[in-house]
């Protein structure tokens, strides 16, 4: 029985370090100088399985109980997600490549218990959940724990007070072979959208957060000196410390510097 429960909703503490990556672009640089983050619709995230229809499609039966329509898949691929990182340090050459517009971006540390106040619900911070394999969405025998209690599939598609959080939980779900070493936490905007605002340029939607969650900047080494100096500036008001990360070779292994931008 203990085998097929998932827990969705256990107290979660980051044990390391949190970190955002971001390339740079004009709503990421406002967006930090007006202490907001940017949900994205997961369509336009770079993992194809953050899409609605091909997590929900092949279970025919969930489908069916819930009265899965077109109109329900708009709805979820209007959700928006905001991802972070764990890690014991910024010194990520995958986050920077991948991220960062291969050191063409920036990364902000944030004060992870900040970030999880209850000022931001139902916008939670919750860690990603790494499967070999994906939430059998027919199998009404699994136990999922929500809320303070135990819930199988068959409450989830009849009772309308958890319709809006099995789609979240399906958001927090990925392949564990393929993003595992990310170490990926989330923030998911849902129907329930609490303070979050549409973001005016449309694909996302805006969360205004307290400064004092931002704890320190990181700038790659590729960044114009113009906007380094924007976003040395911006940080300057947070009253945080600004760096410049470099790739270097260091006692023979692949490493970075970090240095002091002032």
């Amino acid at each position: 029985f203990l085998c097929n429960m998932i827990n969705f909703d256990k107290p979660e503490k980051v044990n390391q370090r949190l970190f955002k990556f971001y390339p740079i672009k004009d709503y990421h640089i406002a967006a930090f100088q007006q202490h907001m983050l940017f949900f994205s619709h997961p369509s336009k995230l770079n993992d194809c399985f953050d899409t609605s229809s091909r997590l929900i499609e092949p279970y025919k039966e969930f489908k069916r109980r819930i009265n899965w329509s077109n109109d329900m898949a708009k709805v979820m691929d209007n959700h928006g997600i905001c991802s972070f990182i764990e890690a014991a340090d910024v010194k990520s050459e995958r986050m920077w490549t991948f991220y960062a517009d291969s050191f063409n971006g920036f990364a902000i540390e944030f004060e992870s218990e900040l970030l999880k106040s209850s000022d931001y619900a139902p916008i939670q911070l919750r860690a990603v959940k790494y499967l070999n394999e994906p939430l059998n969405l027919d199998d009404s025998h699994r136990i999922y724990h929500i809320s303070d209690e135990d819930t199988r599939l068959d409450d989830l598609a009849v009772d309308a007070k958890y319709s809006d959080r099995i789609f979240q939980c399906i958001h927090l779900v990925k392949n564990k072979q393929m993003w595992q070493e990310e170490n990926e936490w989330r923030m998911i905007v849902g129907n329930q959208r609490g303070r979050a605002k549409p973001h005016s340029g449309g694909g996302g939607y805006l969360l205004t957060i307290n400064p004092s969650c931002y704890k320190t900047l990181f700038i790659g080494f590729k960044v114009d000196d113009t906007i380094k100096l924007q976003l040395r500036d911006i940080a300057n008001t947070y009253g945080i410390r600004s760096y410049v990360i470099t790739p270097e070779i260091v006692d023979n292994k692949w490493d970075m510097s970090i240095s002091p931008f002032k």
